[in-house]
């Protein structure tokens, strides 16, 4: 079969049904040892192009370089960094801040600092980021440690906001490449779900 007169829709269905790439599953990242598949080859199987980047059910924000998943808790927010291609970033280099816009025209800045990693469900390898877990072990590919995505975190009661009454304006500084600093706006839409609930 020669694979060049094949449309781009049939190789990825045979690149599927190989296994050659992973469409993945609701939440799930890629088995370890598969490689994610492309943003372009989830959207032709149906799936949100920023999936990979939503491993904690947040909601994502897309720049040149960079992946930015803030997740809304009632405890304040979380940002977590991905790549231009999806993978983990850690986040113990970035600093930034928050400005909480209320609707009645209040406002209130939070310092958004790294936060250590606890209890966390997303594990990636720093020298092949496209290894992801979601619980320790090693990289399939070189056996390092897998290690906790860490994120950004700024304390805020979001206990009582209604959904759709708030904006977060949030500043990071401290990114690698040309986009520090960045600011971006999030709205809330209730505290996030995470992915493995």
């Amino acid at each position: 079969m020669n694979s060049r007169k094949l449309p781009t829709y049939a190789m990825f269905a045979l690149m599927l049904a190989a296994g050659a790439v992973s469409a993945g599953t609701k939440g799930n990242p890629p088995a370890a040892g598969t490689k994610p598949a492309s943003g372009e080859q989830r959207a032709a199987a149906g799936e949100h192009p920023h999936k990979m980047a939503q491993l904690h059910g947040g909601q994502v924000t897309k720049t040149k370089r960079h992946h930015f998943e803030t997740v809304f808790g009632v405890d304040g927010i979380r940002v977590y960094l991905y790549s231009d291609q999806q993978t983990p970033l850690l986040a113990d280099k970035t600093a930034g801040s928050v400005m909480f816009q209320f609707p009645e025209g209040k406002s209130k800045t939070v310092v958004l600092a790294p936060q250590p990693a606890k209890d966390e469900d997303v594990f990636f390898c720093t020298m092949h980021p496209n290894q992801v877990a979601r619980k320790a072990g090693a990289c399939p590919e070189c056996r390092m440690k897998l290690v906790p995505q860490t994120s950004l975190f700024a304390m805020a009661d979001l206990s009582k906001v209604v959904q759709g009454g708030l904006k977060a304006q949030i500043t990071l500084d401290g990114l690698e490449g040309e986009e520090s600093p960045l600011t971006f706006t999030e709205t809330y839409h209730g505290p996030a779900k995470t992915m493995n609930q």
